[in-house]
């Protein structure tokens, strides 16, 4: 510190301490960690529900049974979820340009995209989990 600083303000030593940036470091240190998780999470959510051929047929329905020799019907996609996951894709896709290509990036402009990540990760495991499950139940009771 200037010492015309450290006797305007009566410091006893002309060096200056800061709590507040150990505090900051140790609360946010997980953040990049949850971050990567969670951007991995999604993209497996995203690559299993849209690219996954169990996926791609449709809906069961108890007043359309399988033809005979075709596989029955397996739970397919959900219309309402599959909008909102790809306008959740498009929303993060276009964050991470912004925060590439845009040199600050401002810890407050991330809590929106970490919010929809968690969220769509979490229901996207959900669907994919239940849907791989009931498609089991369905071919064990079809064998």
């Amino acid at each position: 510190m200037d010492p015309v600083a450290q006797q305007w303000f009566g410091y006893h030593n002309a060096r200056v301490k800061l709590q507040s940036a150990t505090v900051q470091a140790t609360i946010l240190a997980p953040f990049p960690w949850a971050y990567l998780m969670l951007n991995l999470g999604f993209l497996l959510v995203c690559g299993i529900y849209f690219c996954s051929p169990l996926r791609a047929l449709p809906a069961s329905d108890p007043g359309n049974p399988p033809a005979p020799g075709n596989a029955p019907n397996l739970p397919g996609r959900h219309p309402t979820f599959t909008a909102f996951l790809k306008v959740a894709a498009a929303y993060l896709f276009a964050n991470a340009c912004f925060n590439i290509f845009a040199s600050p990036s401002v810890f407050r402009y991330q809590v929106l995209p970490l919010i929809l990540l968690f969220i769509f990760t979490i229901i996207g495991l959900f669907y994919v989990t239940y849907s791989a499950h009931l498609a089991n139940d369905k071919l064990r009771c079809n064998e």
